[in-house]
């Protein structure tokens, strides 16, 4: 990867706060790829006066010529640059820095992104359908299906579900829902991360993986099926396991670091 694109997300958030940290602390020159941030100038500029750090940044103007380690793209110029003050005018602004990032990677292989956070409610209020970063990729790529996934050396955490209201959990979670998204991670541990031989735990619906039937029919009549006929397709994958105790540390230590669980809000499982 030559160049990573960083969409620093809502002005008003943590998004621009986190790359001048980091571009303070000078870690930049730790990675190998060079780093273009996408975003208003003056908007970076005012926050690290704000949060007292100096800011001398090259300015970009064409993704495909990055010459500098780490530079500045402009996309438009942000309306309210005021910081911890969500305003739904910055909407538009969130939004063209995001698809940028998003279209740049889709037309060249030696692009990737990163997000900062955004929020989801001041976007909607500015005019916008949007759920979160994950759906508007999936929208952008028309991709059929898509997979989040928390990664770390020691542990991957991969969510069959993405943003929705807790009580449309249940109803969304199909068999060919848990087949499709095992699949997928399968799949992407062998050609992004050079795992021969995937060890996938799959993570149960209900409280201690439904008790037998007695906590909730989900996982007998929906993801035992599901694994079972991935178990055919020689996918090694486990029967579903109980989410409540699947994250303490000495089960960890047993599993094999590689779970599949539903996702009921934003990163916990």
């Amino acid at each position: 990867m030559k160049t990573i694109i960083y969409s620093p997300g809502d002005p008003a958030g943590i998004g621009p706060d986190l790359f001048l940290s980091l571009l303070n602390e000078d870690f930049f020159r730790f990675i190998k790829a060079n780093v273009v941030c996408i975003g208003d100038q003056k908007l970076f500029a005012s926050r690290a006066k704000e949060l007292g750090y100096s800011f001398e940044i090259s300015t970009i103007t064409d993704i495909n010529y990055v010459n500098e380690k780490v530079g500045c793209l402009e996309i438009m110029k942000c309306p309210d640059i005021s910081s911890g003050r969500l305003n739904s005018i910055n909407s538009e602004y969130v939004i063209k820095n995001l698809d940028f990032g998003i279209d740049s990677c889709m037309k060249s292989k030696g692009l990737g992104l990163v997000t900062g956070p955004i929020s989801k409610e001041n976007i909607v209020e500015g005019g916008y359908s949007f759920s979160g970063h994950t759906e508007r990729i999936m929208e952008k790529t028309n991709s059929d299906d898509v997979l989040m996934l928390l990664a770390s050396e020691r542990l991957k955490v991969a969510l069959a579900t993405t943003h929705m209201p807790l009580n449309k959990v249940s109803e969304s979670i199909t068999t060919d829902l848990i087949i499709n998204k095992v699949k997928i991670l399968n799949q992407e541990l062998k050609s992004k991360f050079n795992i021969e031989k995937p060890k996938i735990s799959l993570l149960g619906l209900n409280p201690h993986a439904g008790e037998g039937g007695k906590l909730g029919k989900e996982e007998i009549e929906i993801i035992i099926p599901a694994v079972k006929e991935l178990i055919a397709s020689n996918v090694d994958v486990s029967m579903p396991l109980s989410a409540d105790t699947a994250f303490n540390k000495n089960l960890l230590d047993k599993l094999m670091h590689i779970l599949l669980c539903i996702m009921t809000k934003d990163f916990q499982c």
